[in-house]
């Protein structure tokens, strides 16, 4: 399969992005991608999606084509040396297959009730978009926006009330309240540093 030809999308993420690596293209794996020679772009996304991006760049003037998206930078790197490497072109076919799938299922991700009303109630419902998002984009994206989203408080509730984190049916109320707990400790511990010494 030849590498496509730029799009002012990709030729937009490049400019805005800071380059990692660059791997050159083996002669089997450039003719496996359909390519004269060229390499392999790792750079650090700055557009809000996945934090990773890899993009084949062949000799030929303006081809090149993004091959995914991610946030795990090793497993990038390690399918990026492993397609530059690749001695036949059903093995580069696979890894470039793989570096697709990087960015992480995209199947709908149903957030549990507690968590929509902690969206829907927590900062005058500042992040009330995001059970729409995990429906509509799925489980990395939500995660992904989770992550960026600035209030590590938030992240932390939205953590604490997630089936992925042990988090039972009916469970969410008393995690609330242990974390209420903990923030009183916290905020007494903290008051007693501000009275004044005996």
């Amino acid at each position: 399969m030849a590498i496509k030809e730029t799009t002012p999308e990709l030729d937009a993420l490049l400019k805005d992005s800071e380059t990692l690596a660059r791997i050159p293209l083996t002669d089997v794996a450039a003719k496996s991608l359909g390519a004269a020679g060229g390499h392999v772009q790792i750079v650090r996304a700055k557009d809000g999606g996945p934090s990773f991006a890899a993009v084949v760049h062949a000799q030929e003037l303006f081809c090149r084509e993004m091959l995914g998206r991610g946030d795990d930078l090793s497993e990038m790197l390690r399918l990026c040396h492993g397609l530059t490497q690749a001695p036949t072109p059903a093995q580069a076919e696979a890894t470039r297959a793989a570096l697709a799938d990087l960015a992480g299922p995209t199947e709908p991700w149903e957030l549990t009730p507690e968590q929509v009303a902690a969206c829907e109630s927590y900062a005058q419902g500042d992040f009330s978009f995001l059970p729409e998002l995990a429906r509509t984009q799925g489980v990395a994206a939500y995660d992904r926006e989770l992550r960026n989203l600035g209030d590590g408080f938030f992240a932390y509730l939205m953590r604490e009330l997630d089936p992925r984190e042990d988090c039972e049916p009916g469970d969410g109320l008393s995690r609330i309240r242990s974390m209420q707990d903990d923030l009183l400790q916290v905020e007494a511990a903290v008051t007693a540093l501000d009275a004044p010494a005996p």
